[in-house]
């Protein structure tokens, strides 16, 4: 796609359209025909596809004519399917009748998008996204396809659009993996209907997440381009970005607007304008002096600080020869900041930058919180923005850490000296040897406070735990908690769904694949115990993991429900059964990280001083379970 699309030499293009081509069609012949006919195995009647589609009232009948010849005369849905899915193979004999649902998400002047739901028998329940195309020349969706394509074959480790599957051109359609989530605007007018404030409050807090982000994505596009060509609408209505700030996933929601590239500065003037003026102006609780700083931020994280560097000081050149630059005074003053803190290595990755907000923001509300309890945090963090895998590329990451959240209060001169430690190890002077030797030695060369001395300790040792506790590797059968019980519950539609452990390692690692499709990245270790709701048919739809950390307490890791059972009461269901099973082996106390503290409030978590994270008392009020 990268030599159709951008080879000057005529020859190479047309040899890239041949080897897609054939590519395409020899993967369709070995897909083969579709079933025309299966056996239902409950009733023994027949039924074919006519049996299995079944669309939403309202639905254009061309449209629908369209989409169903598709459907049962090609293998439109089991080649999509086999792509998205790691090679799962559909067959109609499979598929429940009923089990094809098809709507409308939305309607353009030249397309209509609708999300297609399969449920099948054994191999759970998949859903895509088919355009539908109105009066588009062949020519025009061919070259389109090859922009849908081009950006999900990474640069810098992001994916930017959705997986394309296939282009079936004798229906006018195409398919492509299907993303539930909302774009940043419909976010962000979902959050704001009520005018809450603290939503508000958390619309602040994300919007620096949200440019820097988008900033990366759009500048990632530009990449993709040879900064050739860049998109014409960076507005917030055309990204999805993931509204926790640990996880990953941004995407593009459309890259048809393309217009050419004539500089740095256009680009950065037309995200300025388009994703950040625009945003603020309608939401001006969202204004921040210091918003350039996450945008530069965002060309650092794909360029690198060398070739970001040179980007920026592009841009300063032709800022300073601009005369209608939006708000140039206070942009170049933020740049030469910038550009100065970058000579210096003192620029801070984006998860280790947000991991450092988290950690404040939990301890502005519990400032008296014990050092253990901060370093059970630290270390929760350190895992759920994944910084031992940023060590990788950035060295300094721990040192860095730590001196951003354990040591932000300390002496300026003991910061000072580790802070020229960690530019060291950013640059690759330092081994590790020698870093633990120098970072050893500052406990001579400093009168240490206890604070200080206790996580000067854990920042030379990465695996050392808060507290010495034998139970986190215990692992045995008399840990198991209640593993036989099955508890059937009802959701808020009353359809039956059950809760209990997995019975089989092939059922935690269903769960860990729904985690992995919520965006979210989990590490199950041996010591870990698992719930998990499974509905009616026997599909796990949801579950959580969780740790006993002692005696008296437990530790919940992370709880997930599968997008198209949320909101139906499952979650709730898992945190109260957790509750139930914990008492009956005599916890007191769970605790959980401090991730979503406006979904754990409702079971009546809360912050205490001993405790990292929230945590929440399993006895009541009169000490009795």
């Amino acid at each position: 796609m990268r030599n159709s699309v951008f080879s000057s030499y005529k020859p190479l293009k047309q040899k890239t359209e041949t080897v897609f081509n054939n590519l395409q069609q020899g993967l369709r012949e070995w897909l083969g025909q579709n079933q025309t006919v299966s056996v239902d195995m409950e009733t023994g009647k027949e039924y074919g596809w006519e049996e299995v589609i079944i669309f939403e009232e309202g639905i254009d009948l061309e449209d629908r004519t369209r989409i169903k010849n598709a459907i049962i005369k090609t293998s439109v849905l089991r080649e999509a399917i086999f792509l998205l899915s790691n090679g799962i193979f559909l067959r109609l004999d499979n598929i429940l009748p009923g089990g094809v649902w098809i709507s409308l998400l939305k309607t353009k002047a030249y397309k209509s998008i609708y999300r297609v739901s399969l449920q099948t028998r054994f191999q759970g329940a998949f859903d895509i996204t088919l355009h539908l195309a109105h009066n588009l020349p062949p020519a025009h969706i061919r070259e389109e396809i090859k922009w849908l394509i081009l950006p999900t074959t990474t640069i810098s480790g992001e994916q930017l659009l959705p997986k394309f599957a296939g282009y079936w051109e004798e229906y006018e359609l195409w398919t492509e993996e299907f993303v539930p989530r909302d774009s940043v605007d419909l976010f962000m007018k979902k959050s704001m209907v009520n005018n809450d404030e603290s939503q508000m409050q958390r619309l602040r807090y994300l919007w620096t997440y949200f440019v820097w982000n988008a900033a990366a994505a759009y500048l990632n596009f530009w990449k993709l381009s040879n900064y050739q060509i860049e998109l014409a609408d960076p507005q917030p209505v055309n990204i999805s970005i993931p509204t926790h700030d640990y996880q990953t996933g941004t995407l593009l929601y459309s890259v048809s607007k393309r217009i050419e590239s004539e500089s740095v500065l256009i680009f950065l003037k037309n995200f300025y304008l388009f994703f950040v003026k625009q945003t603020e102006e309608e939401y001006p609780f969202l204004k921040k002096k210091s918003i350039w700083n996450y945008i530069f931020s965002g060309i650092i994280e794909v360029e690198g600080e060398i070739n970001g560097l040179k980007l920026l000081t592009q841009f300063r050149e032709r800022l300073r020869s601009s005369d209608d630059f939006p708000d140039k005074e206070l942009t170049e003053f933020k740049l030469d900041l910038f550009i100065q803190q970058l000579e210096k290595n003192l620029y801070i990755p984006k998860s280790l930058f947000f991991a450092i907000k988290r950690f404040h923001r939990w301890f502005k509300l519990n400032e008296e919180a014990a050092f253990t309890a901060q370093a059970e945090m630290l270390y929760e963090l350190y895992e759920t923005y994944q910084l031992f895998k940023l060590e990788e590329s950035y060295h300094s990451t721990r040192t860095t850490f730590f001196l951003e959240t354990a040591f932000i209060d300390s002496d300026i001169k003991f910061k000072d000296s580790l802070r020229e430690i960690a530019s060291k190890q950013h640059t690759g002077e330092l081994t590790k040897d020698v870093s633990l030797k120098l970072i050893s030695g500052l406990q001579a060369q400093f009168k240490l406070t206890e604070k200080e001395k206790f996580f000067l300790a854990r920042l030379n040792y990465p695996y050392l735990k808060p507290t010495d506790s034998a139970t986190l590797l215990k692992v045995g059968s008399e840990n198991e908690i209640a593993s036989n019980l099955v508890v059937q519950f009802s959701d808020n539609d009353n359809n039956p769904f059950f809760i209990r452990n997995p019975t089989s390692p092939k059922e935690i690692s269903r769960l860990h694949q729904l985690f992995f499709d919520s965006n979210l990245l989990v590490h199950f270790r041996a010591e870990h115990h698992f719930l998990v709701a499974l509905s009616e048919r026997g599909f796990i739809i949801g579950g959580l993991y969780y740790v006993r950390t002692n005696e008296d307490s437990a530790h919940m890791e992370k709880i997930v429900v599968s997008n198209r059972y949320r909101r139906k009461g499952i979650s709730e269901a898992l945190m109260s059964e957790l509750f139930n099973r914990l008492r009956n082996e005599h916890v007191k106390h769970v605790t959980t990280g401090f991730f979503r503290p406006e979904y754990f409030y409702k079971f009546g978590f809360k912050i205490e001083r001993k405790y990292s994270g929230m945590v929440k008392n399993l006895l009541d009020n009169d000490g009795k379970k």
